[in-house]
């Protein structure tokens, strides 16, 4: 008899066991999936969506990591109800366009983190005729390059121009930034005003080098509050900080300039995830800020 209750028990914890395996296997196979669209291959936008996804993994979850091209794609593809896509990032001046162009979007996108600054670099000829950025409205200091149509300056181009119709004088051209550099260096050729980027401040990247190695050719020019109006994100914050950002520190050369940054933000969408699965989105992102976005 003892025996035979023995192997009753031993059956009994078996079975519950299995349940409760079963159980947590039915709750991680319900679980949501998250569907992360960053940006361009090899871009910090990129960078920060694959730490992302690793850490959902790491933590038991689906999740999937899609390249883009660019803040105005990844929301695109976040309002989209076909898409797959339920957390991307993107620039604030970006969100704030296309909540313009989409207002009723602004109901259901939610901000889950900040992932630190972009800061825009107006590069220039140091003998040019540009002094701010306000001389781009004139129309008759040559062309902006932008790098591409979807791109984070052409982005936030676009967006002052819609703050401040007089930069739509400025005509531009889409070009690699370095090669625009190169141009603007060599005498006789087309001219070119300036070339625009957005990039971390603390990140160095080659064109921000070619520039700090290249002072008598190349510097920064500044971009004022008083250059272009501001906007406001929809929890009221404004869109653009006004600051002096020093670049290029630990080089035998370092710049400082005044410009205006906005944020990357990390986003979702109430349609598109439920309140448990932004809980533990967020559970992750507040644990792990500096493993997703270190120096931020």
């Amino acid at each position: 008899m003892l025996l035979s209750s023995s192997r009753s028990l031993l059956l009994l914890l078996v079975l519950q066991l299995g349940m409760q395996v079963g159980l947590e296997r039915a709750a991680l196979a319900s679980a949501e999936d998250y569907v992360v669209s960053s940006g361009v291959r090899g871009g910090h936008y990129h960078s920060v969506g694959s730490r992302l996804v690793t850490l959902l993994r790491e933590d038991r979850l689906i999740a999937t990591h899609l390249a883009s091209t660019g803040s105005l794609d990844n929301l695109a593809l976040l309002a989209d109800a076909q898409s797959p896509v339920n957390v991307v990032l993107a620039q604030a001046d970006a969100l704030r366009f296309y909540l313009d162009e989409h207002p009723a979007f602004s109901e259901q996108v939610v901000v889950l983190d900040d992932v630190g600054r972009e800061c825009v670099a107006l590069v220039t000829k140091s003998d040019g005729g540009i002094s701010s950025a306000a001389d781009l409205k004139s129309g008759d200091s040559g062309p902006l390059v932008l790098p591409g149509p979807g791109s984070g300056p052409a982005v936030t181009f676009e967006y002052m121009r819609r703050m401040e119709p007089a930069y739509r004088n400025c005509p531009i051209l889409h070009r690699d930034p370095i090669q625009a550099m190169l141009q603007m260096r060599m005498p006789g050729n087309e001219e070119i005003a300036a070339v625009m980027l957005v990039k971390q401040p603390r990140t160095l990247s080659p064109e921000i080098e070619i520039v700090l190695e290249n002072q008598a050719d190349f510097r920064i020019a500044p971009i004022r509050a008083d250059d272009v109006r501001n906007g406001q994100l929809p929890d009221g914050s404004p869109v653009y900080s006004f600051e002096e950002v020093r670049t290029g520190v630990g080089k035998d050369f370092s710049v400082t300039y005044e410009t205006m940054c906005t944020r990357a933000l990390i986003l979702t969408s109430i349609e598109k995830s439920s309140a448990p699965s932004r809980r533990q989105l967020g559970r992750i992102l507040l644990k792990s800020s500096d493993i997703i976005a270190p120096g931020r």
